[in-house]
């Protein structure tokens, strides 16, 4: 079994423009400039005490996360990249990651993304059903998310993960097939499933306790599951992962 001593890094950006309905990841609404820039200049006083502990070690993937990375400036994530090869030893082949919703990539960001060697995007499509987007309290529709991604491929990009969910109230099985169909039409290098869950601390678990809304059964919840991979597997995605094809 082989092993190594490479490094892989994760950056947390805890900002959204609002908080989506089933979300537990730490994050918090915000959409002044002036307060992300401050966060960028913390966060890369951090890195560079961070990188203290690891001048030896060589880091060959960085995953930029949150939160909604997307909704920092090019400029600012631009700094924080920078920041990054400044300070850590990545290597020429590493894979680096931005997530980003498709209502806050501008084509001047991908562009400033690929010139700081971003060599991929996943983007938290989530569905391609307008009404479950809404129910899910995303700030994006079904048109940005095409357009995103057709934006991202013309700009560059050749490695593009799409999210997407299932077990979602009110989610028939129709809509999550066209789901499923719609993103294997747009052919991305990878597929991220989820099953929704509901988490203390979000309005989808308060909505749950109150009675206000049901979920669905974890046998419909495998079947919609089994189908997306079968669906995946005729389109020659590899299902690699309990959550992951390519």
């Amino acid at each position: 079994m082989m092993t190594t001593n490479n490094l892989g890094l994760y950056i947390h950006i805890p900002f959204c423009v609002r908080k989506c309905r089933y979300c537990d990841f730490l994050s918090f609404r915000c959409s002044d400039k002036t307060k992300l820039s401050q966060y960028a200049d913390v966060l890369m006083a951090e890195i560079r005490m961070r990188s203290e502990d690891f001048i030896y070690r060589e880091v060959d993937s960085v995953y930029i996360g949150g939160g909604t990375p997307s909704m920092l400036s090019e400029w600012d994530m631009g700094r924080i990249l920078d920041c990054l090869r400044d300070n850590f030893n990545i290597v020429k082949d590493a894979e680096v990651t931005i997530e980003a919703n498709p209502a806050t990539l501008s084509d001047e960001k991908m562009e400033r993304y690929l010139r700081k060697g971003v060599n991929r995007l996943s983007l938290g499509v989530q569905s391609f059903e307008n009404d479950v987007l809404e129910f899910l309290g995303r700030i994006h529709n079904k048109n940005d998310a095409f357009y995103t991604y057709q934006k991202a491929k013309k700009a560059g990009f050749e490695n593009i993960n799409l999210d997407i969910m299932f077990g979602i109230p009110g989610q028939n099985m129709k809509m999550w097939k066209d789901t499923v169909r719609q993103c294997v039409f747009l052919k991305p290098s990878h597929i991220s499933l989820y099953s929704l869950q509901i988490e203390p601390g979000t309005e989808f678990y308060d909505m749950y306790k109150d009675g206000r809304m049901k979920t669905t059964s974890d046998t419909y919840d495998r079947e919609m599951y089994h189908t997306a991979l079968r669906m995946m597997k005729k389109h020659g995605y590899e299902h690699y992962e309990i959550s992951n094809a390519a």
